[in-house]
């Protein structure tokens, strides 16, 4: 049996609680039920059949396992069998959809490269300091791609921005098989952008979707009790505060060293110097983009008029044969929206992927067991 991998698309997750679809996936058998689910087709087990493939014998358990499960939409049950009801990809899926994307990419690249070069001098006005490929990677490869595109994908009825789920959550589970075909494909793709937030300004990496040492990802991890390795040292420095404290006090600090003001020694100077946003004599490692709200606005208009209809094109195409493929989550019945949120995930992240090889975006470096990555920090003025 082939286990999922779990990630989400989180709008709102909420309390850590029966609603969560991170808390319920740490409870026991919900991860046994899906990851058994996921390696056969809709409605191939009865409850029954379902509890006794699993060894379980807690009646209790089982049932508050189901419910849980049902709480966070991940299962439909009709007459007695279950099915998935998310998003996920086993390997011959991996196969079918990449071979479709990358068919579709390869058709459109050299357009799509010409018009991205393009947008250098657009980005130039906004961020003249800035290299413009750095600019291009954090700006067009992770705020655009990974973020406001989403809302013209969304006004043009190719996937939601919005998931709405019992408990007012608003949420997207996404799985993929663990093995080497899924591992491999998923993490090499530049598609992942965390953000730990203090209003409007935030501290971002964008990068391969593996475990991040930054901000964002510890958050996640001291939500679950699964902290580890570096996370162990940042945590001593910052358990005692919130996610808002320790965001807010970093933000301020980085405003006093923008200023060159003295920055006193403390947890947050420290956390940020741990996490490589500040070098040990005080001096910022990363870019700033500074009035990024109104700067993205701006160059998100460009990239629209730009790139939109050649991507849109795109993603119907590939949509289209997706569908004539019957992958198994779409057997499943999967919210088609919902996969194509990650369709595109897919597409723009083989995308980022030729824009680096091709030199028009900087190259992310690569992490020990952290992936590829490049961080910077968002400030509105």
């Amino acid at each position: 049996m082939h286990k999922l991998n779990i990630c989400y698309f989180d709008n709102i997750m909420g309390e850590f609680d029966k609603f969560n679809p991170r808390f319920v996936m740490e409870q026991k058998y919900t991860k046994d039920i899906v990851d058994l689910l996921s390696n056969n087709t809709p409605f191939y087990y009865t409850k029954e059949k379902l509890k006794n493939s699993l060894n379980i014998l807690n009646e209790n358990e089982y049932a508050e396992a189901i419910e849980n499960l049902k709480n966070i939409s991940a299962i439909v049950e009709n007459d007695n069998k279950l099915k998935l009801n998310f998003t996920f990809f086993t390997k011959q899926d991996i196969f079918k959809i990449k071979k479709i994307i990358r068919r579709e990419l390869n058709k459109n690249k050299n357009l799509l490269k010409i018009k991205i070069i393009n947008l250098r001098s657009k980005i130039k006005t906004l961020y003249p300091q800035i290299n413009d490929n750095i600019s291009l990677y954090h700006i067009l490869c992770g705020k655009i791609f990974d973020g406001e595109f989403f809302d013209y994908l969304e006004s043009n009825d190719f996937l939601k921005m919005s998931y709405k789920k019992n408990g007012n959550r608003d949420y997207m589970i996404i799985g993929y098989h663990s093995n080497y075909t899924c591992n491999n494909f998923n993490n090499s793709l530049l598609c992942s952008f965390n953000n730990a937030r203090y209003k409007k300004n935030s501290l971002t990496s964008f990068g391969t979707p593996n475990e991040r040492f930054d901000f964002f990802r510890y958050f996640k991890l001291r939500e679950i009790n699964n902290l580890n390795g570096k996370f162990i040292r940042l945590h001593n420095l910052l358990k005692k505060y919130d996610n808002e404290t320790i965001i807010k006090s970093s933000i301020e600090i980085i405003y006093k060293i923008l200023q060159n003001q003295d920055v006193e020694d403390s947890v947050f100077l420290k956390a940020l110097k741990l996490t490589n946003y500040v070098s040990s004599k005080n001096k910022l490692l990363v870019p700033i983009f500074n009035n990024y709200i109104e700067n993205i606005e701006k160059f998100n208009n460009y990239v629209i008029d730009s790139l939109g209809e050649t991507i849109k094109l795109c993603l119907s195409n590939i949509k289209a044969e997706v569908i004539k493929t019957n992958i198994l989550c779409i057997l499943h019945g999967a919210p088609i929206d919902e996969v194509c949120n990650e369709l595109w995930h897919i597409f723009f992240g083989l995308l980022n992927n030729y824009l680096i090889k091709e030199k028009i975006v900087a190259k992310p470096k690569k992490f020990y067991k952290q992936g590829k990555y490049l961080k910077c920090i968002y400030l509105s003025d």
